[in-house]
């Protein structure tokens, strides 16, 4: 009876610091979180504020982006951040 204890206990342990490390990180409300993310950029693309914009992609070379429009692929942060700055020029408004 003492190994089963021994045993279920060892089990329970195990369990609760697998847990621990490799657990996805507890979120109060991520869907606030997504929600506020998009609420910036909102903000950022009707100011035609490129930075704002930027800050929710990735800020390096591994940004690889597909378009519907030519030329179809960004590579990096700087490409599409170029991309941005053409598109948001096309229109009349604060810059």
């Amino acid at each position: 009876m003492e190994q089963l204890k021994a045993g279920v206990t060892a089990c329970a342990v195990l369990f609760a610091l697998s847990t621990m490390a490799f657990g996805a990180p507890a979120r109060a409300d991520a869907a606030a979180d997504i929600r506020a993310l998009e609420d910036r950029f909102v903000a950022a693309f009707k100011a035609k504020d490129v930075d704002a914009i930027m800050k929710v992609y990735a800020p390096d070379q591994t940004l690889i982006v597909f378009d519907v429009v030519p030329p179809r692929q960004y590579v990096g942060a700087a490409a599409y951040r170029k991309d941005w700055q053409t598109f948001l020029g096309s229109f009349d408004g604060p810059s």
